[in-house]
Order: C-alpha cells, then structure tokens, then sequence
C-alpha cells in the first residue's frame, strides 16, 4: 500500500491498512515516537507505544484519524523524556 492510498479515508482497517498508517506516522513523526502500533478493539482503533511528548502523542492520533476512518477508542501511548526529572 503506497501512501497516495492513505488520502482516502476507509471503512474498516485491514492489516494491511494498518501497516502502512502505522509506518506513515512512524515517518512522520521519526524519532519522537517509538515502537508505534495499532491494534483493532471494539470496533475501533487503539494507538500504542512511546512519545517524547503529549504534543507528539496528540500529533499520532491526529495522522491516525487524518488517514482511518474509524473511532480511537484509546491512545495508550506513554509519554517519556530523554531529560530526568528532578524530584524536590
């Protein structure tokens, strides 16, 4: 699937579909997200992995409705930092 298909919104994702929004986003967004996946729960999408921020989680459910047309149902991607936190 080449990402001139991804402009059409679809239905019903299928594995294939899946991939290849998954790999669109991951090009997207490069190095602020990792390990991104979809899976397919209660007719609707959930969004896994890691992102270095909430905007960056926020900009992955945003490609992922620009590009499915199906509900998020969860974004249970955890958001982490290269920087650590300093706990007083």
């Amino acid at each position: 699937m080449t990402t001139d298909s991804l402009q059409s919104p679809v239905e019903i994702a299928d594995a294939e579909q899946l991939e290849a929004v998954q790999a669109e986003v991951a090009k997207r967004l490069q190095s602020r997200v990792h390990e991104f996946h979809l899976l397919t729960r209660d007719n609707g999408l959930v969004l896994k992995g890691r992102a270095h921020s909430y905007h960056v989680k926020q900009l992955a459910q945003s490609l992922v409705q620009e590009f499915l047309h199906m509900p998020i149902v969860a974004n249970e991607m955890r958001v982490w930092s290269s920087f650590p936190r300093s706990v007083e």
